[in-house]
């Protein structure tokens, strides 16, 4: 799908999911160069920047958390000219509809000013994307929040896989994103000879908002992993005193299943010694003395 939105003589064109002839079409209408157009056709694994005799190219991969199910890396392609962005995904990506509207309530109306560049088109859907960025990251400072309350009183195993999936979000966010300091510095230096310190001071607000992203993951993923390892030392306590006082129970009802076994074997002699009211009473009465002895045991030994 191709979109095209025109401020000032300047254009933003946007390819989502494009078939290959809308692809060509748009390289062919703005000249890209092929290094450029077999770049935007392949997956990249990591962000990137080049640049070229009219313009910059920029690959960016921003990861979507999801808090029940792994990270999936979206990746943005830039081509950006003096008077012209063209942006591209292979998939759908929500934050794209979102800057469109956007474009039409602040570009279009003058409320966002975007120059004579078309950099600033990009640098107003680079400042949306971190900011939502850091909305994501304050959704899960709360919930690890939400957790840590909970960890102290009930801890669980499905407490403990929600904070494994919070800590892997924030590992795999970190990751991508942490490439995008080299990418902002070196497009930094391209902005300053092609585009006048006015754009070169964006870019540095860019690296600014980049910055506290990361400083921001790597506060949380102190904390997470820091609440990980006491709900899994609260657990593995919880577990053992589980299994210490299934244990207790065994060895106090051992002795009193090794007199019914006894008893229970079909042999003359048990019916002998048992061949009276008074016998089975004083039996029951012998076990539960036995019961009563090495309860008074366990306790002493603070065992329960």
């Amino acid at each position: 799908m191709v979109k095209r939105k025109t401020y000032n003589e300047i254009t933003w064109v946007s390819l989502e999911n494009p078939l290959t002839q809308e692809l060509t079409a748009i390289f062919d209408e703005f000249n890209v160069p092929e290094s450029i157009r077999q770049e935007v056709v392949q997956d990249t694994e990591r962000s990137r920047m080049d640049y070229f005799k009219n313009g910059v190219y920029l690959s960016l991969h921003f990861p979507a958390i999801k808090y029940e199910t792994d990270t999936v890396d979206s990746e943005f392609d830039f081509i950006l000219f003096d008077k012209v962005l063209i942006t591209v995904t292979h998939t759908p990506i929500k934050s794209l509809r979102v800057f469109d509207d956007f474009f039409e309530e602040k570009i279009l109306t003058g409320r966002a000013d975007i120059g004579n560049l078309a950099f600033n088109i990009f640098y107003f859907f680079m400042r949306q994307e971190y900011q939502s960025i850091i909305s994501h990251i304050e959704d899960i400072s709360k919930a690890a929040r939400d957790i840590e309350k909970q960890v102290y009183q009930d801890i669980n195993k499905r407490k403990l896989e929600t904070l494994t999936t919070l800590t892997h979000n924030v590992s795999d966010f970190r990751r991508a994103l942490y490439l995008h300091k080299d990418v902002l510095e070196s497009f930094f230096g391209v902005c300053v000879s092609r585009w006048s310190d006015i754009s070169a001071g964006r870019i540095r607000r860019l690296q600014a908002d980049v910055n506290e992203v990361l400083i921001n993951l790597e506060n949380n993923k102190e904390f997470l992993s820091d609440l990980k390892e006491a709900g899994d030392t609260l657990l593995n306590l919880k577990t053992n005193e589980t299994i210490k006082k299934l244990t207790v129970v065994n060895f106090m009802f051992l002795p009193l299943a090794l007199v019914a076994g006894i008893f229970g074997m079909n042999t003359t002699s048990n019916l002998l010694i048992l061949n009276s009211s008074e016998r089975f009473v004083g039996l029951i009465g012998f076990m539960v003395i036995v019961s009563l002895c090495i309860y008074i045991y366990i306790k002493s030994k603070r065992w329960l």
